[in-house]
């Protein structure tokens, strides 16, 4: 398997993993996508490549930064216009905020390589692009000597989107400290699954990413049939999430997170004390959404494959207006399939929209939601492989279906809406307010069953009844940009996250015609067992949980080669609960808390 930590300054391989075994997939793309699909088959045929026979030559592996390609970028902010063809081109550019203020870029049209198209796009306004050792472009202005220590242009990092480039790395990344740091600045281990990497290996969901990730285990199959996985890293549970930099809570069911909606996600090993208070020093996983692009692009999908699996997709993304200063995107994808067991049958489907208003040139308004369901019947469960007397089951595991009856059905929204603003000094400022809503309702039987002998009989605990809502809100807010000391450019960044938790966890009792079990004439005709005709409600449990944080960090440069990060998070925490039974009349409430809890970028508040 190909390794998702490769550092940015080595170039991208030619060769892709295969596709997940079993499925068959095809994808269509018109519009601007046909002009890169014609592109990357003329430069096959062109340049001769054969990633088999070529694998250990210099000459058979070649950068995306030396390639022609067709442009068609209006004119626009030159920070805009840079951004777009950074995406584009598949390059990382790095440079100083203020070069890029206040100017404008008559745009790039036609066929042509990197550096030309650069010098067109610079053209009138003093400045070139020069690539550094590392592969990367600095922006300078003419007859100056390159900065030792350059300041990304904005605060998303040129370089740091991953779709379209075909790089299974990327430029830079913020999930540990929210600064712009590589791969190799990053001082934790760090794992980044691409958009090309999702692609090549058919990782569709969450939980597809983090089986692909060295270090993460993932149980699928886990309790009594629920679908639900647990995820574990560093010998600790995985409970530690963030969307676009901001943490959510692991009970928003990740798990059901679908790809299809996401340019990469970011996997740091270890805790993340800096933007996570609460946690454990598992990791933390940081998904981070698709933005519209610039130009217009039509993506189509199907796929089929064995257990009856069938799906379809939908991406379309570009500007909404002639000037591009209003884009938008929507993503929707849909799948079914069954299963090696009788009677399973999932459908799970995914809706995603976001759109982007440029308020000036240096304002920068988003808005947005995702809404993904999945609805299985008769999930699977744990089977037996021998019986009570040590023999062992002869049948087929397909023979263990499910009832029918049984069902796993989960739904989870998410809306979001950002404000960013970016200063004549180089700094740059974002708010954030976010709302999520997850709903479950499940209905299984446990795996308390004795069968003695084969042919002979058992009985079945009560089925379980799960009726869960949870639902978040946040706000995030930050402030970054350079500063001077010493005579070198440092960076800074501090903010506030403010979040607050609710879950409604109702209790049900669950009998057959009063019965707490029920007798099962055979094991492998488990699937004839009949619903129960009783589903009661004992009690609830409410919990509110409100989290109130203010952070910093910094980046020193000590040198052209060593920096020193520091940085601290400043918590309040609040958790109270409230459990009632409904048999009894009893209430019982229970709360904690902590206030100024003091966490350090290598540690978690509440471990």
């Amino acid at each position: 398997m190909a390794s998702s930590q490769t550092t940015p300054d080595l170039p991208v391989s030619l060769r892709t993993p295969p596709r997940q075994p079993g499925a068959a997939n095809w994808v269509v793309r018109p519009l601007a996508l046909a002009v890169q699909l014609g592109l990357v088959t003329s430069l096959l045929a062109g340049f001769g490549w054969a990633p088999a026979a070529h694998a250990q030559s210099d000459a058979a592996v070649v950068t995306q930064a030396d390639d022609a390609r067709h442009y068609d970028i209006s004119a626009g902010p030159l920070s805009s216009v840079l951004t777009r063809f950074s995406s584009e081109a598949g390059i990382f550019f790095v440079g100083a905020s203020e070069l890029a203020q206040g100017k404008s870029s008559p745009g790039v049209q036609g066929r042509m390589r990197v550096q030309a198209a650069l010098q067109q796009l610079l053209a009138g306004m003093g400045l070139q692009a020069q690539r550094n050792e590392q592969g990367q472009y600095v922006l300078r202005e003419l007859g100056e000597a390159i900065m030792l220590s350059p300041v990304m242009i904005s605060g998303k990092a040129i370089g740091s989107t991953t779709e379209g480039t075909g790089s299974y790395t990327t430029g830079s990344t913020s999930s540990a400290l929210r600064l712009n740091l590589s791969q190799k600045e990053t001082p934790q281990p760090i794992t980044v699954i691409t958009r090309q990497r999702m692609d090549d290996q058919q990782l569709q969901t969450l939980t597809d990413v983090l089986e692909a990730t060295p270090g993460i285990e993932v149980l699928r199959t886990v309790g009594y049939g629920t679908q639900t996985p647990v995820i574990y890293s560093r010998g600790s549970q995985l409970n530690s999430f963030q969307i676009d930099g901001i943490q959510s809570s692991s009970s928003m069911q990740h798990y059901l997170q679908n790809s299809a909606i996401y340019d990469r996600v970011e996997i740091v090993r270890g805790a993340t004390g800096l933007m996570n208070s609460l946690g454990t020093p598992a990791a933390t996983v940081n998904m981070v959404r698709k933005r519209p692009t610039y130009t217009p692009q039509v993506k189509l999908s199907a796929e089929a494959g064995r257990w009856d699996r069938y799906g379809t997709g939908l991406d379309i993304s570009g500007p909404l207006t002639e000037s591009g200063n209003i884009r938008g995107r929507v993503v929707a994808d849909y799948k079914t399939q069954g299963d090696w067991t009788d009677n399973y049958d999932l459908e799970y489907y995914t809706l995603y929209g976001i759109g982007e208003i440029d308020i000036g040139d240096n304002t920068l308004l988003t808005a947005g939601f995702s809404h993904t369901t999945q609805n299985t019947e008769a999930p699977t469960a744990k089977t037996p492989l021998y019986y009570a007397n040590g023999q062992k089951a002869t049948k087929s595991p397909s023979d263990n279906g499910r009832p029918s009856w049984q069902y796993a059905d989960h739904e989870v929204n998410n809306a979001f809406l950002s404000l960013e603003q970016q200063f004549s000094s180089g700094w740059i400022g974002k708010a954030e307010i976010g709302h999520a809503r997850t709903e479950s309702s499940q209905l299984y039987t446990g795996a308390e069953r004795t069968f003695t002998n084969p042919g002979k009989g058992g009985t079945v605990s009560a089925p379980l009844h799960y009726k869960p809502a949870n639902k978040q809100s946040t706000f995030d807010a930050y402030l970054t940009g350079p500063f001077s000391l010493f005579g070198r450019e440092h960076e800074f960044i501090g903010g506030i996250t403010l979040s607050d938790l609710e879950t409604e966890a109702p209790s049900y009792s669950v009998r057959w015609s009063g019965a707490a079990s029920y007798y099962v004439p055979d094991y492998f005709n488990y699937n004839l067992l009949p619903k129960p005709d009783q589903i009661n409600k004992t009690g609830s449990t409410d919990t509110e949980e409100t989290q109130y944080s203010a952070y910093m960090s910094a980046r020193f440069r000590l040198s052209y080669a060593t920096s020193l990060l520091l940085g601290t998070r400043v918590t309040d925490w609040k958790h109270d609960t409230d459990s009632l039974t409904y048999a009894t009349d009893s209430k019982t409430t229970t709360k904690m808390k902590k206030r100024a809890c003091l966490s350090p970028t290598s540690g978690s508040c509440m471990t």
